[in-house]
């Protein structure tokens, strides 16, 4: 068995993240898992999605606009 999947086996959860990526680069690694979502919090500004245990999350780079792409 591959370790990757031992690891999933064995976690209660799993995440993937991307960081300082375009809007679009976000929602479109987001939606690997799902129907993405936006979320802005503090400045800071993501979409994620999830499927099962695992959630996937793409941070947007300071400055990019938000589109509701």
């Amino acid at each position: 068995m591959k370790i990757e999947e031992r690891l999933y086996q064995a976690c209660d959860t799993c995440q993937f993240a991307k960081l300082f990526v375009s809007e679009k680069k976000a929602k479109e690694f987001a939606s690997i898992a799902g129907t993405p979502k936006y979320f802005e919090n503090g400045g800071t500004r993501w979409w994620t999605a999830t499927n099962g245990k695992i959630r996937v999350t793409a941070f947007l780079k300071e400055g990019a606009p938000h589109e509701d792409i």
